[in-house]
């Protein structure tokens, strides 16, 4: 009976790929890492002169924002790639994060006729998490919306809501007016 030897082969390979796949991804993280840090390094820099106008300040803002991102995904591989520990958590401002979100998808959505409308107060919301995961998560979310809609030329605007419910907890919602999820689709969702 070769049965246990073919599964045992069978699981020997799978390790070999993730092994594979973790060595590609720090590979590639690294490689990003090198320019990501001229860019983090140089609009540092730049966020320190004086004599900026107040618009060049917000783009080299926005440009040191999305490097920021950037080295958190990088980092993100390199802990799949070493198998280490969870990406930190701390209390971050759940607003803030949706702000600058929103900024980075906004202009490229307009192009599209999508319109992000805010549905959120000022009130900054403090929450426990990851900003990175956080932001990747708002980001599918949008990013999913921006699909369905452009694909099925159905809907233009998708809105950002969060809001305390009475526990305490913080809610945040991202809704679209697009076609939906086809129902036979809606009971494998999660």
């Amino acid at each position: 009976d070769t049965t246990e030897e073919k599964i045992a082969n069978q699981q020997l390979m799978q390790i070999a790929r993730m092994v594979s796949v973790g060595e590609l991804a720090a590979g590639v993280a690294h490689e990003i890492n090198n320019p990501l840090t001229g860019i983090l390094g140089f609009s540092e820099l730049l966020l320190e002169r004086d004599d900026l106008d107040p618009d060049m300040q917000e783009i080299i803002r926005d440009i040191y924002s999305s490097g920021k991102r950037a080295s958190q995904i990088t980092e993100d591989l390199l802990h799949f790639a070493r198998n280490q520990r969870e990406p930190t958590k701390e209390v971050v401002n759940l607003t803030d994060i949706l702000d600058i979100t929103i900024k980075l998808v906004q202009s490229q959505y307009k192009k599209l006729n999508i319109n992000i409308i805010r549905d959120y107060p000022d009130q900054k919301f403090s929450v426990y998490g990851n900003s990175g995961k956080i932001q990747q998560a708002v980001l599918n979310l949008l990013g999913n919306a921006k699909d369905a809609m452009t694909g099925a030329r159905k809907g233009s605007k998708i809105i950002v809501s969060t809001w305390n419910e009475p526990d305490g907890s913080i809610v945040l919602r991202v809704r679209d007016d697009g076609p939906g999820i086809p129902k036979k689709i809606q009971e494998r969702i999660f």
